[in-house]
Formats: structure tokens, C-alpha cells, sequence
């Protein structure tokens, strides 16, 4: 019986049929293992066996799985039969207990009828029980309503009372209340932590007033039986919990910056009054010290002072509830120390929060308009507030509040917001001078790659002559922008460099547009400084600061700029040939520009001035005095452009930009001269002929009769020598050299004429003869180009002292005798050829300054000489001194010995000869 039935437990419903195949076919083959063996293979029968032992481990799980999960349904049944076990026994004895005390009871009613001993409650005794049972149920509901009205000092006093009432039923200790009682009680203790988390939000609250903070503050000294040093701490946390639910993500919803900002200055304003107010005591005009509100409720609270509440007479007692602490006043130094640490936390919390909400503003403007919300907020709000005495101003009800809370001056603004506001301020504009110098960048290397690839669209950058301004018949156009064609012009600016300087100055002016509305207004400007404003605060108090924020900035504006073109002069300097031409000509724009950005824009100098509007220049008429009232005004621009410290950058790049085109003229100069000194040589008898005059002199022979002789003498210079000055000449009216700074010109001259000396050094090193024409050519060219070029005025043993020198090696070559005859006449014509050539190479004449002519004379002192070479108009109304190209007739000379006979020059020699090819 017993294999049956585990025969039958371990067939399960979870047998299937194909396994009851296979255990009959395991079962046959232990029975008959010969005919196993008979009916199938070797193979079949290991698979056979294979198969069998799979069936015999699967059998084993499920017996293992089936057995514990049995023993797990016997362990919870055993639980539960001892749970209920216990849970009889207790009814049990709950029942016996029951009965028992009814059975006491029913004895004590029997003894007490019987006996008299106590008798029934009197009528006051019933009344005063179902007074106070009935207070006890009404609580919950007054309580509610006090707590849905914020009236939580009445809900506290209920609560308190209703307290009261149930010691006073026994639940003080003595006798037990009964059931009804404490159900009673129980529904009500549980507002004690309602009221107080009640009083916790309310004292978070940003808008309510003195009163409101009273109540709930007393209610939490009641409820908890703190001191008011505990109360003042709660107070401080509560408000610092304020301060950081404004910029909680959850209570930011659609609100603007503004709004938030605003309402955290309210709350850090609203809680220092509160401090002075509920917490700190003050003195009374009779001399008498004022407890503090807080102290003065509470004092008034529990004498029953304070109306609006239950009487305790209608809960059947005449006490009231007693207050379970000792009040007593906080220290001053207390609340001076407490104070400090809140506000050093509110900084911290302000920083972050007003930190990361002013990343979302993005203009100056914005920040202005905060500023000047906050500034607001605070004057209604000391407005608003009832003030301390009569005709107290909020500046000193202000100055009052800080002494009493923290014992030194505080302003709300310096303190909690300026730095941060600033900080965006420079953060802001930081970004848009990074935008503008970036901008000037990418625009200065398009005009550069405009001018590499279309060089004919850019033709007036490289010869500024080719373009003119015009000048306009209204001047409020020129008016308008502070910029006049005129000075366009004496400044050699090009459309292309003008176009830059606009777009640059465009920039710039939209940064002061938006820094202005952070900087002292220009009407206040000229207003005596007062002292420093507390309350509410200096609306413009760091305007200069700002001012200086903006002087740095644009310095290093232009200092990045100017760093970019530092790298395109190094790249310049580092080309050669042609290349090089294209590149200076492209370098120069860049020094134009660098020139010119002063002048042309505006904005960069206010900026670089502090960020003040010039004043706009007085209209007038055209004519009159309108050039000298520019001149006047454009001088003093200049000299304030030598304070500044951006513009002499600007100036000290151009110049270096220049010497970079100085460099590259007189070694285009050295060499031209140098190849053009050989071919004169190759060529020196034609050359020498051609460029000589005759001059016939009369003298007086041994024998006293008048002897005439006919000498040659250098009549001017050489063609190659006048080709490459006019060419250096047409070099600098080509980049605009009335614009170049004197000292540029300056060095470009004795640059050029080091040069040329050079070469003339060495030609003489390498010849040992000469022909005399040849030599006195040479020395003609020299003293004429030392006398046309511009350089240093140096001393005997520096260009003038080498001049001399090669001076002195080319007069070896002629005979000393010839050389006393012919020196006179070729220092004449040397005076001569220079007032030719005044008006040709008037660029490198005036340099020089004012050219001292006739200083050499012809040796004969009758002789008579033009002091007029180049002839006069003669009649016009206006400029009696304007030369004219073909010489008037002039009257025969009777008393003339000396002739002078024009050389005519053929036109093979009058080609010029190009400076340098500009592409």
C-alpha cells in the first residue's frame, strides 16, 4: 500500500504522457535486458541508456522542488495556529478582565448605596464636567477655522486651553479619564505639529508684516516652551529658507529676473525690520527702554491681556495656561553675531541664485533696469513701513535698523547685489568687445583677400590719389557722424579703410549704447559728489568703475586686434620681390587703418576717453572761419589722441607699418640707383654732354685784351637721379604721404640716401680712374641729391661728414686748377636746378623745410642772375605767385658777360623711368 501511494505522488498532474512511455520503456528494458539487447543496437541501447538516466535526474528535481514547497505551506500553517492561539488567550483574558471590573463596579455602587458615603454630583460639578467636555469637542473645529483664517496665535491659545482642560480631567495623572476624553484629546493633540509647521511657513512667507510674524512666533515659544534666543533662531532660519525658496526652480514659473531679484531684496529688507521690530528692544523718547514686540506679546498673552480670545471661564476653570519657560530679553551682542552669520549666508545664497538667473540676461539695458527696480522697491518699501518718530527720514529709520541689528552700517545693494551685477555687467560687454574685435578681424581679412584677388576693385587702396572725396553742400550730414571730407582727405583715408572703420565704430557704438544706460547720465555729470548713500543706495555709484572697465577693455580690444597685424607684418618682412610689393601695398591699408581709426570712429575714442559724448561741434556757415574752427577742433583731437593710450598703440603700429614700407622703398631705391650708377658709367660721355651747359667767360689776357673762353659745367642732374626722386616722389603721393608722419618721411630720406652713398662707396672703391666729366657729373648728382633728400641732421661725422667725404674722393679726379674754375658754377647751378625742381619734387623739398636759395654766387660779381627761374603769371586776380609751364620773353641783358646757353635734351632721356610695378 505504501509503494502505491508513492507511486502515486510521484506521478503528479505535471506528468505528461510521453513520460509515462518512457518510464514503461525503462521499466521493460531492466526486466528483459537480453531481449533489449536482441531488438536493438549497440548505439540504440546507449541512447536508450542515456535517455534513462535524463528521466531519473529530472524525477529527482521534481521531488526536491515538490518537498519544499510543501514544507513551506506546513511552516505558515503552524504560524498562523500559534498567532491564533495567542490572539484567543488575549480575548480570554480581556473577557475575565471585563468582568471582573464589572463585577467591582457593581460591588462599589452597592457599597456606596447602601453605606451613603458618596453621594450623587452636585449641579456645578455637572456643569463645569460638561463645560469642559464640550470645549474639548468644540477645539477641533475653532482650530481649524484659526489655522484657515492664519490666526495662529488664537489656534495656539485653544490648543492650550483645551490642554489644560484635559489635565484638569485627569489626564495630568491621578485619576484615568475615560474613553470619551481621550478619544477627544487624541483628535486634538495632533494640531500641535500642524500649528507649528503652520507658524514655520508663515514666518518663510516674503510678504507679511510685524504682526503676523508676532503671532506666529509666540506660537512656537508656547507651543515648544523655547526661549526667545531659540525663537530668534528659528526666526533666522525660517527667513533664510525665504530667501532661497525666490530662486527655487519650483516658485520661478513665468517671472522675469526683474521679479525675482526684486523680491529677494524685499525679503532680506522685511527681515532686518522684523529683527529690529520683534527682537530688538529700543529707547523711548521719555528715555524709557521698550521691551522688545516679541517679549511684549507673549508678557501680555499670559496675563490674558490680549483680546479676541476664549475666556477660561467657559472651560469651568479660572486658571490660565501658565508659560512653562523664562522669558528674558536677548542680548545685543547676541543678535549682532547671529545677524552677521544669516547675512554672510544670504550672500553665499544670493550669489548662487541671483548668479545663475543673471546668466539668462544678456544686455547692460536689463541690468540697468534691475538696478533701478531694486532702488524702487526699497523707497516704497521705507515708504510703506510706519516710521519710528515723527519726521524721520528713511535714510536714518534705515541707519537706526542696522545700529539695533547688527551694530554697523549695512547697504543692502553694496552688499547682496553690486558685485554680482557688475560682474555680469563686464561679462556682458567682455563678450561684445570680444564679438567686435573678432568682427574687425574677419572684416580686415576680407578687404585684404578682396584686394590679393581683385586688385582693380581696390585700386584707390593702392594709390590714393585715384580717389576723391566730395564734399557735401549740407554740412548736417557731415555733422552727423562727427566726420568731415575735408579731413578725409588731409588724412589720405580710402572708401575701403572708411567702410572698416564704420563697421568697426558700429560695433563699438552699440556697445556704448548699451553700457550708457549703466553710467551716470551726462546731466549729472557737472553735480557735486555727495556723500555715500546707504538708502537706498548711489543709483550711478559705480559708474566709474565702469568707466575704467571700459577703458581696459578697449585697450585689450585693440590689443588682440593689433596682435593679428603684428603677425601680418612679420609674414611681410619675411616675402621678397614681387610678392612683397603686392603684400606692402596691402600692409599699407592695414597701417591707414590703423591711422585712421581714431579719427573716423568715434566710439572708439569715447571709449578710450571713458565713454563721454563729445560735444558736437557748433554749426556755422561754410564760409568764414568753418576751416579754422576745424583745424582748432581737429588739433585739439589730436592732442588728446597723444594721451590716450589706445591711439598711440594705434599710432605706433602705423608707424612701424610704414618702416616696414620704408625698408622696402630704399632697398627698391638702393638697387635701381645702384644699376642706373653703372650704366652712367658705361655711359658717361653721352650723359655727361647732354645734361651740361656752356658758359662763356670773359677775361682780361698779359697783353690787355678781353680773352673769352668757353667752359662745359653740370648744368643738372642726371636723368636716372631726377627719375628715381620724382619716382620716390610719385611713391609717396601714391600712399598718401601728405598723411605720413614727418619722422617717417624723414627716415625714408636718409634711408634712400645711406643707400645711394653706398653705392657711390662703392663704384669709387672699385675704380682707380675716372673721366673728369664724368667725375664732375657725379659730384653734381651728389651734392644734389644730399640736398633734396630729407635726412637726420647730423653731425660732420655722419651723413654730412660721409657726403664730404665722397665728395672730397670725387674732386681728386679733376684737376685742381679746372676744379677752382668749375666748383662755383656747379654750386650755381646746383641753387638753380633746386628751384627748378621745387615744384617736381616739392614732396621731398619740403621736408627739409625752407630751402635756402642764392646762397652761391657766379665768381664774377657784375654779372646779373634770374632770381626768378620759374616764371609769373601776369595778371590774376588771385595767387600772384603761380607758376606756369613755358618761360615769358624777358629783355636782353647789355652788361651780361656771362652766357648761358640752355642744354636741349632729346626725348629719349626725358622717359621716365617707373618706380616699381604695382600689381
Amino acid at each position: 500500500m505504501a509503494e502505491v501511494q508513492l507511486t502515486s505522488g510521484l506521478v503528479g498532474p505535471t506528468t505528461t504522457h510521453a513520460q509515462l512511455v518512457t518510464q514503461s520503456r525503462s521499466w521493460d528494458a531492466e526486466v528483459d535486458t537480453n531481449a533489449l539487447f536482441c531488438r536493438h543496437t549497440v548505439e540504440e541501447v546507449r541512447q536508450i541508456a542515456q535517455r534513462t538516466r535524463l528521466d531519473i535526474e529530472r524525477k529527482k528535481e521534481d521531488l526536491r522542488q515538490m518537498v519544499g514547497e510543501r514544507y513551506r505551506d506546513l511552516i505558515d500553517a503552524a504560524d498562523s495556529i500559534v498567532d491564533m492561539k495567542t490572539f484567543c488567550g488575549h480575548v480570554v483574558h480581556s473577557v475575565s478582565q471585563m468582568a471582573h471590573q464589572c463585577q467591582q463596579l457593581q460591588q462599589t455602587h452597592l457599597v456606596k448605596g447602601s453605606g451613603g458615603l458618596l453621594g450623587p454630583p452636585t449641579q456645578s460639578e455637572t456643569h463645569s464636567l460638561a463645560a469642559r467636555v464640550k470645549l474639548l469637542a468644540d477645539t477641533p473645529e475653532e482650530i481649524w477655522c484659526c489655522l484657515e483664517s492664519q490666526r495662529y496665535l488664537h489656534a495656539t491659545h485653544h490648543f492650550l486651553l483645551a490642554q489644560h482642560v484635559f489635565s484638569l480631567l485627569g489626564g495630568g495623572g491621578g485619576a484615568r479619564p475615560g474613553p470619551a476624553v481621550q478619544r477627544l484629546w487624541h483628535s486634538i493633540k495632533c494640531f500641535k505639529a500642524t500649528i507649528l509647521q503652520c507658524c514655520r511657513q508663515h514666518l518663510q512667507s516674503s510678504e507679511e508684516g510685524e504682526e503676523a510674524m508676532v503671532h506666529s512666533l509666540c506660537a512656537i515659544v508656547l507651543l515648544e516652551a523655547c526661549s526667545l534666543r531659540q525663537a530668534f533662531a528659528q526666526f533666522l532660519l525660517a527667513r533664510k529658507a525665504a530667501v532661497q525658496a525666490v530662486f527655487h526652480p519650483s516658485r520661478q514659473g513665468h517671472r522675469s529676473v526683474r521679479v525675482q531679484v526684486c523680491q529677494a531684496v524685499g525679503v532680506v529688507w522685511r527681515s532686518l525690520s522684523h529683527v529690529s521690530t520683534i527682537f530688538c528692544g529700543r529707547d523711548t523718547p521719555s528715555g524709557l527702554r521698550s521691551p522688545p514686540l516679541l517679549l511684549k506679546v507673549l508678557q501680555e498673552f499670559a496675563a490674558g491681556k490680549q483680546t479676541g480670545f476664549v475666556s477660561p471661564l467657559h472651560a469651568g476653570t479660572s486658571e490660565l495656561p501658565r508659560l512653562h519657560t523664562r522669558l528674558s530679553e536677548i542680548l545685543p551682542a547676541d543678535i549682532h553675531s547671529s545677524c552677521e552669520e544669516w547675512i554672510t549666508t544670504c550672500v553665499e545664497d544670493m550669489e548662487r541664485g541671483v548668479g545663475s538667473l543673471l546668466q539668462h540676461v544678456t544686455s547692460v539695458k536689463a541690468l540697468a533696469s534691475i538696478r533701478a527696480a531694486v532702488h524702487n522697491l526699497l523707497l516704497e518699501s521705507a515708504d510703506a513701513a510706519p516710521p519710528a518718530r515723527v519726521n524721520a527720514n528713511p535714510a536714518s529709520e534705515w541707519l537706526e535698523i542696522c545700529q539695533r541689528v547688527l551694530g554697523r552700517e549695512l547697504s543692502i545693494w553694496n552688499t547682496f547685489l553690486c558685485p554680482l551685477l557688475f560682474s555680469r555687467a563686464k561679462a556682458i560687454l567682455s563678450g561684445l568687445f570680444l564679438e567686435a574685435g573678432s568682427h574687425s578681424t574677419a572684416t580686415l581679412g576680407q578687404l585684404l583677400a578682396g584686394m590679393e584677388e581683385h586688385p582693380s576693385r581696390y585700386a584707390a587702396d593702392c594709390h590714393a590719389s585715384l580717389h576723391l572725396w566730395q564734399e557735401d553742400s549740407h554740412p548736417s550730414a557731415t555733422q552727423g557722424n562727427g566726420i568731415d571730407t575735408l579731413r578725409l582727405k588731409a588724412r589720405a583715408c580710402t572708401p575701403s579703410v572708411y567702410s572698416f572703420c564704420q563697421s568697426f565704430g558700429a560695433k563699438l557704438e552699440e556697445i556704448i549704447q548699451d553700457a550708457s544706460h549703466y553710467l551716470r547720465p551726462e546731466s549729472q555729470l557737472h553735480v557735486p559728489a555727495k556723500k555715500v548713500v546707504l538708502f537706498p543706495f548711489d543709483l550711478y555709484g559705480d559708474s566709474s568703475a565702469m568707466h575704467q572697465f571700459l577703458q581696459h577693455s578697449t585697450t585689450d580690444c585693440i590689443s588682440r586686434f593689433l596682435a593679428g597685424v603684428d603677425e601680418r607684418v612679420s609674414e611681410v618682412r619675411g616675402q621678397e620681390g614681387g610678392a612683397q610689393a603686392r603684400a606692402v601695398d596691402r600692409l599699407l591699408v592695414v597701417g591707414r587703418i590703423c591711422q585712421s581709426l581714431v579719427e573716423c570712429c568715434p566710439a572708439l575714442a569715447r571709449l578710450s576717453v571713458g565713454c563721454r559724448k563729445q560735444e558736437p561741434a557748433t554749426p556755422g556757415s561754410l564760409a568764414g572761419g568753418r576751416a579754422h574752427r576745424l583745424l582748432s577742433h581737429n588739433w585739439k583731437r589730436e592732442a588728446e589722441a597723444e594721451k590716450n593710450p589706445t591711439s598711440e598703440m594705434l599710432q605706433q603700429r602705423a608707424l612701424t607699418i610704414y618702416r616696414v614700407w620704408v625698408e622696402w622703398c630704399a632697398k627698391q631705391c638702393r638697387l635701381q640707383f645702384q644699376e642706373q650708377l653703372s650704366s652712367e658709367m658705361e655711359l658717361s660721355a653721352l650723359s655727361s654732354t647732354l645734361a651740361w651747359q656752356r658758359v662763356t667767360i670773359a677775361e682780361e689776357a698779359e697783353s690787355g685784351k678781353q680773352v673769352s673762353s668757353e667752359i662745359q659745367v653740370p648744368a643738372q642732374a642726371s636723368v636716372y637721379v631726377t627719375a628715381l626722386l620724382f619716382g620716390l616722389c610719385q611713391e609717396i603721393s601714391r600712399i598718401g604721404g601728405h598723411a605720413v608722419h614727418r619722422s617717417i618721411l624723414l627716415e625714408l630720406g636718409g634711408r634712400v640716401l645711406r643707400g645711394i652713398l653706398g653705392s657711390y662707396r662703392t663704384l669709387l672703391q672699385d675704380l682707380a680712374t675716372m673721366p673728369q666729366n664724368c667725375a664732375l657729373q657725379l659730384l653734381f648728382n651728389l651734392h644734389f641729391l644730399a640736398r633734396v633728400l630729407p635726412g637726420p641732421k647730423d653731425s660732420e661725422t655722419g651723413v654730412d661728414g660721409e657726403v664730404k667725404g665722397l665728395a672730397e674722393q670725387l674732386q681728386a679726379f679733376v684737376d685742381p686748377f679746372d676744379l677752382d674754375v668749375f666748383l662755383p658754377h656747379i654750386l650755381s647751378n646746383l641753387e638753380r636746378q633746386l628751384q627748378r625742381s621745387a615744384v617736381l619734387l616739392g614732396l621731398l623739398l619740403a621736408l627739409r623745410g625752407p630751402v635756402q636759395l642764392g646762397t652761391h654766387r657766379a665768381p664774377s660779381g657784375s654779372a646779373q642772375e634770374k632770381h626768378v627761374v620759374i616764371p609769373l603769371v601776369p595778371s590774376m586776380a588771385r595767387l600772384h605767385t603761380l607758376p606756369i609751364s613755358s618761360p615769358l620773353p624777358q629783355p636782353p641783358t647789355k652788361h651780361a658777360q656771362i652766357t648761358v646757353t640752355e642744354p636741349m635734351l632729346t626725348p629719349s632721356f626725358l622717359a621716365t623711368v617707373s618706380f616699381c610695378s604695382h600689381v
